[in-house]
């Protein structure tokens, strides 16, 4: 199963405010780093979160991690991709979470976000 996680140094962030994404493939009680690239929302102007999610489609990702999700991306991810809501942790906290099962799908936006979003 391939896995995204949105970073920035090695610490999971919001959606849209990541730098990079970290392209994972997970096996059993494993995983491993397979790419590391820029994320596209950090060029884009508007509906970030919904270019860091064809990125991760793109890539064959199953599901994405992030610390936090906007209304617009949560409602474009639904039905696309699962989405997990960590909060900011280190990566590899949250992917021993990932792989233990205590890292739940989320439900809904963890935030309204859109283009007046601030943090």
């Amino acid at each position: 199963m391939l896995v995204c996680a949105t970073v920035n140094d090695d610490i999971v962030d919001d959606l849209g405010d990541s730098k990079e994404i970290v392209l994972m493939e997970v096996s059993g009680n494993k995983y491993r780093i397979v790419e590391r690239y820029e994320n596209p929302a950090v060029k884009a102007t508007l509906t970030k979160g919904i270019h860091t999610i064809n990125s991760a489609i793109e890539k064959h990702a199953s599901a994405i991690i992030t610390a936090g999700i906007g209304g617009p991306g949560f409602r474009y991810a639904k039905g696309r991709i699962k989405i997990y809501a960590s909060g900011a942790r280190k990566v590899d906290t949250v992917m021993n979470d990932f792989i233990n099962g205590t890292l739940e799908e989320t439900n809904e936006a963890t935030h309204e976000g859109g283009p007046h979003h601030m943090h």
